[in-house]
């Protein structure tokens, strides 16, 4: 064997044995892992207000952690929570990073400063053409326990790669209508259900159920009067995975499948029609009201769109 060989073996070797132990001390089984593209030992923030420079302190082949210097070490329950949220997501909605060839989720973390949280997506340059997510929380007690807030945003972030980087397609159609973001809402209550997470699924549920908005009409309560109906007569998970599915593979974009502009109120309800595989209209007036404009908008879009079938 020539020694070029020998020496890129021993590389890959004791690359793939760093790669698989690198995890040991934060519960999470590293023993199925495939060599990947290896996330950064450190990063430099440049977006928003963001300057900070943060240091991995987990990887795997899908996810990297990344702590900013204030986040104690200590806390070890993020990264396996956050990788049991992403392989769920992954598992459910398909591979969110198109052709991207770095497959992780890059999910930052800081104590006291940046308040709240936002998605970043690999086809923007905006964060180095990576997925991820970067969130802030204060106070003595940060980030310290698995619970309420602490797991509910970093659901909620994650789910804005569903929203905006699902099949391959760039941006969000559907945004105009529910904002930001109710469909997080009902996706976040999929997960826990799913994770086994019960107790968190009915604390949102309930908690979601009495939220009034006022788009895109006043007095709207989306979960008891659309996505909870809709969840829970028409599919659940798959009723919810259909509606990026057909989105994906009728709803105008370029040739780099970049969405080309905002669904239109009626086509909304007909693609959840489609969704559901039942016509919605009459869960739409119950839900939101009614209009001419809508009623107008949505005959069109049962012309426009003939393949969304129900």
């Amino acid at each position: 064997m020539k020694m070029r060989q020998k020496t890129w073996i021993i590389i890959f070797l004791i690359g793939f044995s760093v790669n698989r132990s690198y995890s040991q001390g934060l519960g999470i089984d590293t023993s199925s892992q495939h060599k990947s593209i290896v996330p950064p030992e450190t990063i430099q923030e440049f977006w928003l207000e963001h300057r900070q420079l943060i240091d991995r302190v987990y990887y795997d082949d899908a996810l990297a952690i990344y702590y900013d210097k204030d986040m104690p070490r200590r806390i070890k329950w993020i990264a396996p929570f956050t990788k049991n949220v992403w392989s769920y997501v992954l598992k459910t909605y398909g591979d969110l990073h198109g052709k991207s060839p770095d497959k992780h989720l890059y999910a930052i973390f800081h104590k006291d400063k940046y308040g709240g949280g936002h998605p970043f997506f690999y086809d923007n340059e905006d964060h180095g053409f990576r997925n991820g997510i970067d969130i802030g929380s204060s106070g003595q007690d940060a980030w310290e326990k698995p619970e309420g807030w602490n797991i509910d945003i970093i659901c909620h972030e994650i789910i804005h790669l569903i929203e905006f980087v699902s099949h391959g397609k760039s941006g969000s159609p559907s945004r105009k209508w529910w904002s930001d973001s109710k469909i997080a809402e009902i996706i976040n209550y999929d997960i826990y259900l799913n994770l086994g997470m019960h107790e968190d699924a009915a604390r949102i549920y309930t908690n979601d159920l009495k939220k009034i908005d006022d788009f895109p009409a006043k007095g709207t309560s989306w979960m008891k009067n659309w996505f909870g109906p809709i969840y829970f007569n028409y599919g659940k998970t798959a009723v919810l995975t259909r509606y990026f599915k057909l989105l994906a593979d009728h709803f105008e974009q370029d040739s780099n499948g970049k969405y080309l502009r905002d669904l239109t109120f009626g086509e909304f309800i007909h693609f959840w029609s489609g969704a559901a595989k039942a016509d919605l209209k009459s869960q739409a007036i119950l839900a939101f009201g009614w209009n001419d404009q809508w009623e107008k908008e949505w005959q069109l879009a049962r012309r426009h769109f003939p393949h969304i079938g129900y």
